[in-house]
């Protein structure tokens, strides 16, 4: 079963991180959760999706509660020739929140196989590894 970053047990550096995303989410408006719920399920993301045309990296961390597998792999088939799928393991809905090295390190990763210059970039993630 894996640890979740929520847990202050397992990641007691982001507990009061956490605790105030969740104080933050209880002062939002009922209507708002519903809202957003409402305007993602008219979203058409396939329609727009098959526009794009630059290479395109698609991440889905293997816990996320909210997204599915098949709805990431539909999206990643929308995208013509060019989507790449990272699966982050042991992650929810928020790579940005709940592993943000790794994301950061793949999105380098992506960035540099295709465009020149990331060099700089990725050695300012090492030595913040080393650190």
């Amino acid at each position: 079963m894996p640890t979740y970053p929520t847990d202050p047990e397992t990641h007691p550096a982001n507990a009061s991180f956490f605790a105030q995303l969740v104080e933050d989410a209880s002062q939002m408006a009922p209507a708002a959760f519903t809202e957003v719920a409402l305007a993602l399920d008219r979203w058409n993301r396939f329609a727009e999706a098959s526009a794009l045309t630059l290479p395109t990296l698609i991440v889905w961390g293997d816990q996320d509660q909210i997204v599915s597998r098949e709805a990431t792999t539909r999206t990643l088939i929308a995208i013509p020739g060019a989507a790449n799928l990272e699966v982050l393991r042991g992650v929810g809905h928020s790579p940005l929140i709940e592993d943000p090295l790794r994301l950061a390190e793949r999105i380098i990763d992506f960035v540099s196989e295709d465009f020149a210059g990331f060099d700089a970039i990725r050695s300012m993630v090492e030595d913040d590894e080393d650190s």
